[in-house]
């Protein structure tokens, strides 16, 4: 009996614990890291990415797209700062991330740039290359003493072909030796030596004509210059304006981002914005110029102050003036895109102020999507407010207890506030074209 009992347990020690133990209880699936992505707005995973060129080093694109090379550098990343290696960033971590970021690019003066003689967006480091110029084609930037090049090239000729202006590329200037050189369907990219300056050259065709950028610096320099190509080749956009390119295809995140208008308030990167605007946003976008930082809100005026970093060269807008009941006025704004194409273009619309009192008085007819933001200029090229539109979402309220869904912040008001944050509104006549040039679109993602 003592045997066949042995016998027995010996044998269920040897049987797979299923067969002893009862079915263990199934885990919750845990979502895989795309999974995660996946589920943020387009935005917030293109700003992840850009802190990321800046802050571990990883030389992927700033498109969105959130590949197993994109976790791999976020692992990275958690690793050296001793967090587990999740490949998905926590609350904590993506502002450790954003911080390195913005540090880095504070060092160097990163800001981008429309160069309109070549058509293309630039990111420049400008403290690293201070002083500009021109060529035949485009625009040059160089550093105190020559040792960094950048510049920027157009060919737009009868019979423009991409792997004629590949050729040429590699052997003009002649003192270039090539070490590597790749000719895709629609671009190019060349790398060797100049003289003693490593040089870099991209090339990009469409419609006719080819748009470029080149970067040379000296050997010596190697280790500041390269860790910034990543950057410089991910801000380069050849056939689109910074507006055009900051604002994301965001089809997945319809009902969670709102777009309105910003005017420029200072050259430092303050700018002003209605406050329903970014109240309660996850993250708050600049087209063009970031993450933007709150910086101060005001419910009586409904206005809100927001400001991005760098040295971007930023036009703040006149403010001196003030609005005059019944008098027409245009007011200058970045429509939403869904109402143009995708596009990001400042437009204008004539609209009257109403004669009634107070502070926030209603306009007529009410603007586009998109105008909340917007700069008023009266005819006498004076700054006579910014354009608040607000929803009618007050259910079962009779019409004439509705807010009016069109008003304007008065530039008294305006300039009130911005003196309340240390900030001093600049002052001037202020035209239509001059504010075309001072307003941005303002992004908001909200959770």
């Amino acid at each position: 009996m003592r045997f066949s009992i042995a016998v027995v347990a010996l044998i269920a020690g040897l049987l797979p614990a299923s067969t002893v133990d009862s079915a263990p209880k199934k885990q919750a699936a845990v979502p895989s890291p795309r999974a995660s992505y996946a589920a943020m707005p387009l935005a917030e995973r293109m700003s992840a990415q850009s802190d990321l060129i800046w802050a571990s080093g990883y030389e992927g694109p700033a498109n969105g797209e959130i590949t197993d090379r994109d976790i791999a550098a976020i692992r990275s990343f958690q690793k050296q700062n001793r967090s587990r290696a999740t490949g998905v960033l926590n609350p904590k971590e993506r502002e450790i991330l954003a911080a390195a970021a913005e540090k880095a690019r504070d060092a160097v003066g990163w800001r981008l740039l429309n160069d309109t003689r070549s058509g293309a967006r630039v990111g420049l480091p400008g403290k690293i290359m201070p002083q500009t110029g021109q060529n035949k084609s485009g625009s040059r930037w160089t550093s105190n003493h020559g040792d960094v090049v950048m510049e920027t090239f157009r060919v737009k000729e009868a019979g423009t072909t991409l792997a004629a202006v590949f050729d040429q590329q590699k052997k003009e200037p002649v003192e270039r030796r090539v070490e590597s050189a790749v000719l895709r369907p629609d671009s190019f990219s060349i790398y060797g030596l100049q003289g003693l300056k490593r040089f870099y050259v991209r090339g990009y065709f469409q419609n006719g004509e080819v748009r470029g950028l080149a970067v040379l610096f000296d050997q010596a320099v190697d280790g500041t210059m390269r860790p910034l190509l990543p950057a410089v080749w991910s801000a380069f956009m050849p056939f689109s304006s910074i507006a055009t390119v900051a604002t994301p295809k965001i089809p997945s995140a319809t009902g969670h981002v709102e777009y309105g208008t910003g005017i420029v308030a200072s050259a430092e990167g303050h700018i002003l914005t209605p406050r329903h605007l970014v109240d309660g946003c996850k993250v708050v976008v600049v087209a063009g110029l970031g993450n933007a930082d709150p910086v101060a809100d005001d419910q009586t005026s409904g206005l809100a102050l927001i400001r991005v970093y760098g040295n971007r060269d930023l036009v703040p807008l006149p403010l001196a003036g003030e609005a005059v009941p019944g008098r027409e006025f245009t007011i200058v704004g970045v429509a939403d895109p869904k109402t143009q194409a995708g596009g990001a273009a400042a437009s204008t619309a004539r609209a009257r102020l109403d004669a009634g009192g107070g502070k926030s008085r209603a306009i007529d007819p009410v603007p586009i999507s998109g105008f909340s933001g917007a700069a008023a200029i009266d005819g006498g090229n004076g700054f006579a407010g910014m354009v608040q539109l607000k929803p009618q979402i007050l259910a079962g309220a009779e019409p004439s207890d509705l807010p009016a869904p069109a008003t304007i912040i008065s530039a008294e008001a305006i300039r009130d506030f911005l003196r309340a944050q240390s900030v001093q509104p600049a002052s001037g006549n202020c035209e239509v074209a001059q504010a075309k040039a001072s307003v941005v679109r303002v992004i908001c993602v909200r959770k």
